[in-house]
């Protein structure tokens, strides 16, 4: 329509012309009366692109408001959710958290209510006891050891029995060894060995008297022990034990012991295990204290460790450790030394064909120091050219007091260690910390053998001029603990109270002395030897020898007045270090022809952890017990390495240089 007015076109859905303002609504012409096809189709309204343009944007608004709204709700139930579940898991985590501290103080419990009956000789009630606190807390080593110690003493009373001619006490005896260790195959052949003694024993009959049985049976036994029947003459000479006592005692026991340790000893030049070890244990039960029987003993466990290392064959790692640990004490026992090659070239092998080449090339490096196989070599070069591109380079040490690196070694995460570096310049051990803040200090001139005191992070270290000394911090100001010379390998009690060292007496006898750490009291000697250091449970371990000859690493609680406790047998085992908790030590020692780094529990199992024609040694625990540094020179430089606590994985991860004079005195320290 158009304005009356200005005659203006106006849109239909307008009242008023937008140029005059004049209404236009009631001005409209009449239309004629629309037929009702016309009313049918209808022309579409025509609507304004601006006023559509405002309607759409605010539905947006609304919709975009109504989102909002919805994601708002949407979250928060979320972040409730979320709240009750994490509420749900932490109470759940602390609960089994609970329980389980629960099940170790009972367990605990019950291994001291063990040690008490068997302290009354109450075994089968002890036993008891000590399965039952490994069912609550299958961690505690120390039942389990107390259990196989019953084990053990079980058999050898079983065997007396047996030698003894009481056959059926014996049989009693092994099938209580059973109910514990139903694998125990030693036990399951006594019962069979008593079981046809009890088949064969001689029974008198009027028609022969017993002194007829007598002599029969002991020329019978002359006559197999004449001919070297040894396995027939021990039975024979057992039955006329068991039927007469009282007849020729000595030269029965005599003939006895010999043919029960030269029966022994073929079965195991046969490889007859099991039968050779059943024998060597009926002589050692009868003459424990015979010279012959120590080398029984030691025929006894070379056997016994041959069996288990051949029960892990086909898992590479662990025949390694088991032939490794024979090799290191009889290298030339039966065919241990091809054993070991052939398990490092299948471990190399193994680890080749996952394509990890660094522990290949470490293993086919070994296995060529036994043969040197054209095949293995190949093998070996090609992983260490893929090791090279893989592997940083070390870090190589500097005479500078601060070092700071781009990035830690590969593997070092935890605590500072603290190690000497020997300056060419001055000819003399400087100090050094690499710390997790990738800095390397060093802390100290012409000064080594560092310790850290743990309870204040505090570093002593041994001044080569004016004693043993320590420094709060890097920067400190050192405390003079000790004055005098030849004093060595300081360390520190837990709580930092008291410090032990080692220094030689007039005649030249290393002693190993304890002191409070402010200087309140004068030394006091505690025991021979060097090398000391102090775990974090409070006890000390050290090298040296007791009054009565014996030899090795000693380990003792300095507070009660219990005799020290001796676990190896040899000076050379030195460089000690206590695992963080208390329960082995690592260590160096050159049994092998070289030195090369062992664990020992404080049960007497022992580990080989490396195997290398250089000079491995000074290991030293992280704060963790995960991982293990010690001082080698295998590149034909000194450095510091780093491997796993199982031996695996030994790097480089610094390099301190052609010269390291009297190393084997030197000692490395980690600390938290």
């Amino acid at each position: 329509m158009r304005c009356p007015e200005c005659k203006t076109k106006v849109p239909d859905h307008l009242s008023l012309c937008p140029v005059c303002g004049e209404m236009v609504q009631d001005t409209r012409p009449m239309r004629g009366q629309r037929s009702k096809k016309a009313d049918e189709t209808q022309p579409m309204n025509v609507v304004d692109p601006t006023v559509e343009a405002a309607d759409s944007q605010e539905r947006g608004t609304i919709w975009r408001r109504v989102l909002i709204v919805l994601l708002v709700i949407v979250g928060g139930i979320a972040i409730l959710v979320l709240s009750i579940g994490l509420g749900g898991y932490s109470g759940l985590y602390q609960g089994e958290e609970d329980r389980r501290q629960a099940r170790v103080v009972e367990a605990n419990d019950h291994y001291l209510k063990g040690e008490t009956l068997l302290a009354q000789d109450q075994y089968k009630l002890a036993i008891a006891e000590f399965e039952y606190a490994l069912e609550l807390d299958p961690n505690l080593a120390k039942a389990r050891q107390r259990i196989d110690e019953v084990i053990a003493q079980r058999y050898l009373a079983g065997l007396q029995l047996l030698d003894a001619g009481q056959y059926e006490s014996a049989i009693t005896e092994f099938e209580y060894i059973l109910l514990i260790d139903p694998d125990h195959v030693f036990a399951k052949q006594a019962i069979e060995e008593a079981e046809a003694r009890i088949a064969a024993r001689p029974t008198p009959t009027p028609e022969i008297n017993p002194e007829q049985i007598v002599q029969d049976l002991y020329q019978k036994a002359q006559d197999l022990y004449a001919a070297g029947e040894w396995a027939d003459a021990a039975a024979t000479l057992t039955q006329l034990r068991a039927f007469d006592p009282t007849f020729e005692p000595q030269a029965i026991e005599d003939m006895l012991f010999t043919s029960l340790y030269n029966a022994g000893m073929e079965l195991l030049a046969e490889d007859r295990f099991e039968e050779g070890i059943f024998y060597l244990d009926q002589a050692i039960a009868l003459r424990p204290d015979d010279p012959s029987s120590e080398e029984a003993k030691w025929e006894r466990n070379l056997a016994k460790m041959y069996m288990d290392a051949m029960s892990y064959w086909g898992d590479w790692e662990e025949s390694i450790d088991r032939f490794g640990q024979i090799y290191a004490i009889a290298p030339n026992y039966k065919d241990v030394y091809q054993r070991l090659y052939q398990a490092h070239v299948a471990y190399g092998d193994q680890w080749y064909d996952m394509e990890e080449m660094c522990p290949a090339q470490e293993q086919y490096d070994i296995a060529l120091q036994f043969y040197d196989n054209a095949e293995v070599r190949e093998k070996r070069d090609a992983a260490e050219q893929v090791c090279l591109v893989a592997t940083p380079a070390p870090i190589v040490m500097q005479a500078a007091d601060v070092i700071t690196l781009t990035e830690l070694p590969r593997g070092y995460g935890v605590g500072r260690l603290a190690y000497p570096a020997y300056n060419d310049t001055t000819g003399n051990y400087d100090v050094y910390v690499l710390s997790t803040d990738r800095r390397i200090v060093r802390w100290a001139t012409a000064a080594d053998q560092p310790c850290w005191m743990w309870s204040r992070g505090a570093l002593g270290y041994r001044d080569q001029s004016s004693g043993i000394l320590l420094l709060t911090s890097e920067a400190a100001a050192p405390q003079q603990l000790r004055a005098g010379g030849g004093m060595a390998w300081p360390t520190f009690s837990p709580d930092g109270g008291r410090m032990a060292y080692a220094a030689q007496d007039a005649s030249g006898v290393w002693w190993v002395y304890i002191v409070p750490t402010d200087g309140s009291a004068e030394p006091q000697a505690h025991a021979k030897g060097k090398w000391p250091t102090w775990a974090k449970n409070g006890w000390l371990a050290w090298t040296g020898c007791d009054d009565s000859g014996v030899c090795g690493i000693f380990i003792d609680n300095p507070d009660d007045d219990q005799l020290p406790i001796n676990l190896s047998g040899s000076t050379n085992d030195i460089a000690l270090g206590w695992h963080p908790d208390g329960g082995s030590l690592i260590y160096m020692a050159d049994h092998t022809g070289n030195w090369e780094i062992f664990r020992v529990y404080t049960d007497r199992r022992f580990v080989q952890l490396t195997d290398d024609p250089s000079s491995d040694g000074l290991p030293v625990w992280s704060p963790d017990g995960s991982k293990i540094a010690f001082v080698s020179n295998r590149s034909g430089e000194w450095g510091v390495y780093l491997m796993e606590s199982d031996g695996k994985d030994p790097h480089i991860i610094l390099e301190l240089g052609p010269d390291m004079p009297n190393w084997s005195s030197q000692r490395l320290s980690w600390g938290p």
